[in-house]
């Protein structure tokens, strides 16, 4: 047994031992506490990183997004581009293929030119010629006419743009009935008839054809009252 007023071995080993729990679990609750609230400080910041994790991911998606649209802008303008291109290369084939050409049209043209001159030119020289000859047949109607008129009963009278040739004194029974046709000169100076009298067409074309050749307008009159008194009948 123990002497009395001195603790047993025992005893101070529980009181020991209950000590150092005591302080051990003071230091595992500290701890504890620690490594609770590290975790929680841990897993703010993680969850703060995650958030500006996240915030930068979807950033990063707008700027994705962004970027996509504006790809697609520039493919868009790449294509319109390109079409303007297209249009410009075939306008500037256009225009090359023009410019080989307007020798061609300018020479094409200054022909026409020159040719529409020419014929200017040649139809002054018909009035011009034509003037003469009627100037020439002018004067021989009138010296024919003075000659004529009163012993052949010739009359010449202007009429729709010809010069009709009339004889009376051809009838011995009806001396007074007028044959007449008309004379016609054209732009080429060449003489030509209608309004023939009937039954006289082949002689009038034979005398016209001689009249072109001789251009004697006293000859020709003298013929058409020579063929209207042999052919008409009396």
């Amino acid at each position: 047994m123990s002497s009395p007023g001195r603790p047993s071995t025992s005893s101070i080993d529980i009181q020991s031992l209950d000590a150092d729990l005591s302080r051990f679990r003071s230091q595992l609750d500290e701890w504890a506490d620690q490594v609770v609230a590290r975790t929680v400080a841990e897993k703010d910041n993680h969850l703060r990183v995650q958030g500006k994790l996240a915030e930068e991911i979807r950033a990063l998606e707008r700027e994705h997004q962004n970027l996509t649209e504006e790809a697609g802008r520039v493919r868009q303008r790449l294509l319109t581009e390109e079409e303007e291109e297209e249009d410009l290369r075939a306008a500037l084939a256009t225009l090359v293929e023009k410019q080989e050409t307007l020798p061609r049209l300018i020479s094409d043209v200054q022909a026409r030119v020159n040719e529409h001159a020419n014929r200017l030119h040649r139809k002054q020289a018909n009035v011009d010629s034509m003037a003469a000859i009627q100037t020439d047949m002018e004067r021989g109607l009138t010296k024919i006419l003075a000659t004529y008129s009163s012993r052949l009963g010739l009359s010449l009278t202007p009429k729709d743009g010809a010069i009709e040739i009339g004889f009376t004194q051809v009838s011995r029974e009806n001396p007074d009935k007028m044959y007449s046709m008309n004379l016609l000169i054209g732009d080429d100076g060449v003489y030509s008839v209608q309004k023939v009298p009937a039954g006289m067409e082949g002689t009038m074309r034979s005398l016209v054809e001689e009249l072109n050749e001789r251009n004697d307008l006293s000859w020709f009159v003298v013929q058409i009252r020579k063929a209207l008194v042999d052919n008409c009948p009396l």
